[in-house]
């Protein structure tokens, strides 16, 4: 572990969840392993856009390759979400001159015409930042599209369109042929394709429609493929009859088409192209195009048994646009990754509300992703390490802030009075604590001038400043506590103080008058016996899922898997809640 005395050029920050925060180390040895509104779209790796709240740890996603060089040349990558992150905090209201308006935190970053810049800022002084102005554009797409909900009336164009293009739907009569058998009529479809996604979804569409085929084996020249097929009668007659190409189809209906026919017969190479030569085929999609608003062109090829194509034309938006819109099933079709950033959309107008409100970010291992169809930098932890001079992993380093106190009695001088939260992001109680007691000369400037207090911290050695603690009524101790098991903790929090002690330093809290709360986050398997544990010791429980993917080989390796799934969070959080309400101690769930 690498320890360092640094000197600090400021100490009282502006916080995400409170007023302020204050950081007498950077860096941990305890070493476990910002943000946008919940309704903010993510571009996802197949074209769809998903509300960033409904993200999760390993989704793939479209981001950019590093921009930090050559923020002309930037193209669009795929990238892993690693993290989810949810807090409360002002927001901040950007216009753009397209219409669309994005609701974000004052300190999240945009790639701009001048390379990164966070939403707000000022030219001089301490909060000094390159920052957006009504002068830059962000760059990215022009556009932004809700991908729509699945309904039956989607289903039926569907399948439509991909048995009409890649399906066998035949009647064969062999009546006469053979005398013992007068009428011998056989009835056969078949839907075999290379990529597996299509038939598959397939085989689940015609299942909401009662029609139940079967797997099997289909020989291509040069693989055999997952195919489906059935050859009952009645079940042959509903298809056709399901498969019908209507006078007048339905939006939803086109918009299925559109899909099915892309999966069946198209490209998205360099621009979308769909192929074929049956003229109903070719008639259908050139009007669901229309009715969607989409350009084309039609393309004839000599020589090829009178096949033609259609070509979407338009820009990178409108590629964007169909994916988002018709939601195919074969994501290999999808190829942004290809395709350079450019231009993007100026800045109108940038408006900061007062009142604080729920908000996300998401990491990735790009560092980046694209939200409302711009290009978005992670937040947090990834970003303050950038600035450290530190290449050893989160958890081999500390830098200790020896002038701290010194800074503190001076700024919170000039700074209005407001909540403290100790510490936001490493812990303030860590084993070096012991020696510098940086934290316990903090505590006494911010009690002492009367400023509200929340300590955060995962140790028992926050006993030693109960007199400071119990000294004011405006003190407030959160303990993390992730499980009620010790051979759980040692596992994913080898080097943290075991959980008994935790337990009984809340317990003295308490009993000394100190307003106490548990931090259950991210909880961990065997969190459920924490209840019993915590009743009586804290005022309030705060309760969140595991949001870090940094851990699942640990999940993997100890025959965890089961405590991954969003079952067992959503389980274990509604059975902590009840226990804790019971007990009628306040409990919060933040997912």
């Amino acid at each position: 572990m690498i320890m360092k005395e640094i000197t600090a050029k400021t100490i009282l920050s502006k916080s995400q969840i409170s007023d302020y925060t204050v950081n007498p180390y950077r860096g941990c040895t305890i070493g476990c392993s910002y943000c946008l509104d919940k309704d903010s779209l993510i571009l996802m790796a197949d074209g769809t856009n998903k509300p960033i709240r409904n993200i999760r740890v390993w989704d793939k996603i479209i981001g950019v390759k590093d921009p930090r060089k050559k923020t002309a040349h930037v193209k669009f990558t795929v990238a892993t979400v690693l993290n989810v992150c949810r807090t409360r905090k002002e927001a901040v209201r950007i216009g753009l001159t397209n219409g669309t308006n994005i609701i974000c935190s004052p300190d999240h970053r945009w790639l701009s015409n001048r390379g990164w810049k966070y939403s707000t800022g000022k030219m001089i002084g301490p909060e000094q930042r390159p920052h957006l102005t009504t002068k830059n554009e962000i760059r990215g797409l022009k556009h932004v599209f809700t991908s729509p909900e699945i309904t039956t009336e989607y289903c039926r164009g569907y399948l439509s369109a991909i048995i009409h293009g890649d399906g066998l739907l035949r009647d064969y009569d062999y009546s006469g042929r053979r005398p013992w058998r007068k009428k011998d009529e056989h009835h056969h479809f078949r839907l075999a394709m290379k990529d597996i996604q299509a038939v598959r979804r397939a085989y689940n569409y015609l299942r909401l429609f009662k029609i139940e085929t079967n797997w099997f084996k289909f020989k291509f020249p040069n693989r055999r493929v997952d195919s489906i097929r059935i050859n009952q009668d009645g079940a042959c007659k509903r298809i056709k009859a399901l498969i019908n190409i209507p006078k007048k189809p339905p939006s939803e209906w086109l918009r299925g088409w559109l899909a099915g026919i892309f999966d069946s017969e198209g490209s998205g190479n360099d621009v979308i192209r769909i192929h074929n030569k049956a003229k109903n085929i070719l008639d259908m999609t050139i009007h669901a195009l229309k009715h969607y608003h989409f350009m084309y062109k039609y393309e004839q090829y000599k020589g090829k048994n009178g096949v033609k194509a259609i070509r979407v034309s338009g820009s990178m938006s409108e590629y964007v646009r169909f994916f988002s819109i018709t939601t195919p099933a074969i994501t290999r079709k999808f190829l942004l990754t290809r395709k350079r950033v450019k231009g993007g959309v100026k800045v109108s107008t940038i408006m900061l509300y007062r009142r604080a409100r729920t908000m996300y970010d998401i990491t990735t291992d790009t560092k980046n992703f694209v939200c409302n169809g711009l290009i978005s930098h992670n937040c947090y932890a990834q970003f303050t390490k950038r600035f450290t001079g530190h290449k050893e992993r989160w958890g081999d380093y500390v830098d200790v802030k020896v002038n701290a106190p010194e800074l503190l009695a001076a700024e919170i001088k000039r700074k209005p009075i407001g909540t403290v939260w100790i510490s936001g992001v490493c812990d303030p109680y860590q084993p070096l604590e012991a020696k510098y007691k940086l934290t316990r000369q903090c505590l006494e400037i911010l009690l002492r001038n009367g400023w509200p207090v929340n300590v955060q911290t995962r140790s028992p050695l926050v006993l030693r400043d109960l007199d400071l603690l119990k000294s004011s009524s405006e003190v407030q101790v959160t303990m993390s506590i992730t499980t009620a098991d010790d051979s759980v903790r040692r596992i994913f929090e080898p080097k943290a103080p075991p959980i008994r002690g935790r337990v009984d330093a809340l317990g003295k809290l308490h009993a000394a008058g100190v307003r106490t709360q548990a931090m259950i986050a991210p909880m961990l398997p065997g969190a459920r016996g924490l209840a019993p544990m915590l009743v009586g010791k804290v005022d309030s429980v705060l309760i969140d899922r595991m949001n870090y993917a940094y851990a699942n080989h640990l999940y993997r390796a100890h025959h965890l898997e089961a405590a991954m799934s969003d079952g067992f969070f959503r389980d274990e959080a509604a059975a902590l809640a009840s226990a804790f309400r019971r007990a009628r101690v306040a409990c919060r769930v933040l997912f």
